[in-house]
């Protein structure tokens, strides 16, 4: 699932429990009371000029959350993109991000 509407963004941002970054990916999360973690995603202009590559790295970033959405927690996860990046190093950064939000849920890390 995905978080879509801007008030979820917010909630996530403004209360947090767990945020980390790593490479080129920034991660946000937040417990939710649903069965399943959601996943939202912010690219921007400014960090990716081109539409074509942010869609790529959207692209890429969900099927790497598909691959791990059955072991994370029920978590509400914003991931930033804070800097440009091929496909191999966004998979390994994501890869990273989510083995640690699989191995301690509500911790800072």
């Amino acid at each position: 699932m995905r978080l879509t509407h801007s008030r979820d963004f917010d909630r996530v941002f403004k209360r947090a429990d767990i945020r980390s970054r790593h490479g080129a990916l920034r991660i946000a999360a937040v417990a939710n009371r649903m069965a399943s973690p959601r996943m939202g995603l912010v690219v921007s202009k400014r960090t990716v000029r081109k539409a074509v590559e942010r869609n790529r790295i959207k692209r890429v970033l969900r099927e790497e959350f598909r691959g791990r959405r059955c072991f994370l927690p029920a978590l509400d996860i914003v991931i930033q993109v804070v800097a440009r990046a091929d496909n191999s190093a966004l998979r390994a950064d994501a890869d990273i991000l989510f083995t640690r939000l699989a191995v301690s849920p509500g911790e800072e890390i």
